[in-house]
């Protein structure tokens, strides 16, 4: 004989049904700066020090490489040695003016030559300040394709020389097939998987483009 069986019953609901896709996407930063020279004549300096490397943190306002400033010193130099002379000239106008020796527009003139060489001195201590190459966020050295002694430019051909990436704001691209855009929207609920890390939280979408992929049929989202 067959043994009996038992047999529950479940009343019928209603249930939110949640339908997902499986897609593959890869994960970018928002915020990803690429270093560069300050001044145009800062183009063709060499470097001199590096002080960076490869998967590195920095601070904003962190000393990255410091370039060749053997001209700008030079140039410091010689604008003090002559700020040194002016300054003696006008003490001695001076000088003779209270004495009541000497005409004013002799004394107006010394005084503007020292003003004119210090305006001069700051110049050039902005263009030397250029030859430390700075970082202007915080991040991680993503890419570095330079070496001491080469020029810095700050992109060789189309690759960039030094690329810092800020991670603390961070996105998921993904390339969505044609057939799903009209389930799409802003704020639709996708759920994000890392599974080289261990890690899986929930999100929404942010953008979508308005253009579909000619190769891949597919349109990108953010």
């Amino acid at each position: 004989a067959v043994a009996p069986k038992l047999v529950a019953v479940t009343p019928v609901t209603l249930q939110a049904f949640d339908h997902y896709i499986d897609l593959q996407g890869k994960v970018d930063a928002d915020n990803i700066s690429y270093v560069t020279p300050r001044g145009g004549q800062m183009q063709q300096l060499q470097v001199k020090a590096l002080y960076i490397r490869k998967g590195d943190l920095v601070k904003k306002g962190q000393l990255l490489m410091k370039l060749d400033d053997a001209v700008q010193l030079k140039q410091l130099e010689t604008l003090k040695t002559q700020k040194g002379y002016a300054e003696d000239i006008y003490r001695r106008t001076k000088n003779l003016w209270d004495q009541g020796i000497g005409t004013e527009v002799q004394l107006k003139t010394a005084e503007n030559n020292v003003k004119v060489l210090n305006d001069q001195i700051n110049t050039a201590l902005e263009g030397w300040q250029m030859t430390n190459v700075r970082s202007e966020v915080n991040g991680y050295v993503e890419q570095l394709n330079l070496h001491v002694g080469e020029t810095f430019t700050g992109f060789a051909g189309t690759i960039p020389q030094v690329m810092i990436v800020n991670s603390s704001s961070m996105k998921v691209v993904t390339d969505v097939p044609e057939n799903y855009i009209s389930k799409l929207k802003k704020g639709t609920p996708v759920n994000i998987t890392l599974p080289d890390i261990g890690l899986e939280f929930n999100s929404t979408i942010s953008l979508i483009n308005q253009t579909i992929g000619i190769n891949n049929r597919s349109i990108s989202t953010e």
